[in-house]
């Protein structure tokens, strides 16, 4: 009965994470800032064009907008960068339920 939030790395295994994730726990699970927005804020230099066939695993129709701009850009953003955003959102989340 529990609703779960998830976030990670910006890059192939991370999206395979989330996306094997979203399989298993379907509606009860939620991605927290995985998206395209955050991607752009984020991303770096270290380029994971040699495992970006793995993103051709993802199916997940919420990672799909994210999948093409790693596609485009070849390099990876790391969820540590956003901490002040996940901070955040999980307050927002906490106020939201007390309500």
């Amino acid at each position: 009965g529990s609703h779960l939030y998830y976030s990670g790395d910006f890059d192939p295994e991370g999206l395979q994470i989330a996306d094997n994730l979203k399989y298993r726990y379907g509606n009860n699970l939620s991605f927290l800032g995985m998206n395209k927005e955050n991607y752009l804020k984020i991303k770096g230099d270290i380029s994971f064009v040699e495992r970006i066939g793995k993103l051709d695993t993802v199916s997940s129709k919420e990672l799909q907008e994210l999948k093409e701009e790693l596609k485009t850009f070849g390099t990876a953003g790391y969820q540590e960068l956003l901490v002040d955003y996940y901070l955040s959102e999980i307050d927002t989340l906490l106020n939201y339920n007390e309500a």
